[in-house]
């Protein structure tokens, strides 16, 4: 099994140094919020004006890059995977303006995105990919579940992005 957490304290050292804005995501985050939930990859979000520089550095750590695109990059060293997601502008100022501190199950206290923003990236990669609905329904359930979740803001996300009806379906 991959200790993620000796992954995180290696980049968090890297963010730290270069100044880079980030907050956990994926199963990670879920199980800060409380989900227990197993997960085979640590999930980053991060500002998308470092992407050159995270994904120099990852090869450098021998990380190999297996897909990269503006919005995303994975990352696999042995079993270690790194996921990124790169977030810019407007969203990035929101995302971790946003983020709280929490404990994570690696041991360190990190700043996770709100469960707002969780559930948005949550609905639009089961939008793009639809074959996710199986292991993302039940975490986008629980975020939508959690005492003082704004509904109404993911609601309008989701109705902005044509998801009205896969909100529908989980909101109930």
């Amino acid at each position: 099994m991959p200790d993620y957490g000796a992954v995180l304290r290696e980049l968090l050292q890297f963010f730290e140094r270069e100044k880079i804005r980030y907050a956990l995501g994926g199963g990670f985050a879920l199980q800060a919020l409380g989900r227990s939930r197993l997960t085979f990859d640590l999930d980053l979000i991060v500002d998308g004006s470092a992407q050159d520089r995270i994904v120099r550095h990852m090869e450098e750590i021998g990380f190999e890059t297996l897909n990269r695109i503006s919005s995303f990059s994975n990352h696999l060293r042995a079993k270690e995977r790194v996921d990124f997601l790169y977030i810019y502008d407007d969203t990035a100022e929101r995302v971790f303006s946003g983020a709280t501190l929490r404990d994570s199950t690696a041991g360190i206290r990190l700043p996770v995105a709100r469960p707002e923003h969780l559930a948005m990236m949550k609905f639009l990669a089961v939008k793009n990919e639809p074959q996710r609905d199986r292991q993302d329904l039940p975490d986008l359930a629980f975020l939508m579940s959690l005492p003082g979740i704004n509904r109404a803001e993911v609601r309008e996300y989701c109705e902005r992005h044509g998801m009205l009806k896969l909100f529908d379906e989980v909101a109930r």
